[in-house]
């Protein structure tokens, strides 16, 4: 109930700003972690109407196989951005690393006046001393964000729907 309210605060706080004033500056980030085959469970969209089909139904294997990927991402008004692989967990310094490898491009090739938000979510790595003291370091403007609200940032659908175009099972 907190959250929902910082969330709504948040953004009846930002209801006014405009692309051209505002959005257009901002670099979306984030984090996944991309699994397949996790639970050996396939999900089928169906039509309304459309009854049990067997040919979408694959044998259950003994040992689930699952593949997985974490990717670190982000989205500009004028570009993609960046997407990349991580290998293993993310700490702190790994962060900063991935930050090194590919934030800086994207603020060069599309903000070099340096005129930018960076929007990043409260992730213990992204709220950790030794990353605040990085961002400081680096002059790196970050937008202030609401607890728990994945729902707001439009990264989150890019991932989403690289996921359903790369799930064969849909």
């Amino acid at each position: 109930e907190s959250n929902k309210k910082k969330r709504l605060a948040w953004s009846r706080g930002k209801r006014r700003l405009t692309v051209q004033n505002y959005w257009n500056k901002v670099i979306f980030s984030d984090e996944s972690k991309i699994m397949i085959g996790h639970d050996s469970r396939v999900y089928v969209w169906r039509k309304k109407d459309e009854g049990w089909r067997p040919d979408l139904v694959t044998p259950k294997q003994s040992k689930p196989t699952c593949y997985e990927v974490m990717v670190w991402g982000c989205i500009a008004w004028g570009d993609v951005g960046m997407i990349t692989s991580v290998h293993g967990n993310i700490n702190a310094e790994k962060y900063h690393e991935i930050l090194d490898e590919n934030l800086w491009p994207v603020i060069a090739r599309h903000f070099p006046a340096k005129n930018y938000i960076f929007q990043q979510d409260n992730a213990p790595v992204h709220t950790a001393r030794s990353t605040q003291e990085y961002l400081h370091r680096n002059d790196v403007t970050c937008m202030s964000w609401p607890a728990q609200s994945p729902d707001l940032n439009i990264i989150e659908y890019v991932v989403t729907s690289e996921e359903k175009a790369h799930d064969t099972s849909r």
